[in-house]
């Protein structure tokens, strides 16, 4: 029984991609990389939310905690939390 060989994100032609998806609270879109396949630095985590209009990051260790994020970038996004 040999080892599964990593999956590789690609989504929406965007190296280390697992979606990219509009935060209904803001309107803006936020995306979730593989830290490493998009040559990210995966220090605090290998999986990375990106607020993709005011490019703030956050690392998550796992695909679920990134998952978990992504709906509410006020949370972690500086820019996104600011009222207008």
């Amino acid at each position: 029984m040999g080892r599964r060989k990593p999956r590789t994100y690609h989504h929406a032609g965007h190296a280390g991609c697992v979606s990219i998806k509009r935060a209904q609270e803001t309107g803006t879109h936020v995306g979730i990389y593989n830290a490493k396949q998009a040559g990210l630095d995966p220090e605090g985590g290998d999986w990375v939310v990106i607020c993709e209009v005011h490019h703030t990051v956050l690392n998550c260790q796992t695909l679920q905690g990134a998952r978990d994020m992504a709906p509410v970038p006020t949370e972690w996004c500086e820019w996104c939390h600011r009222p207008t």
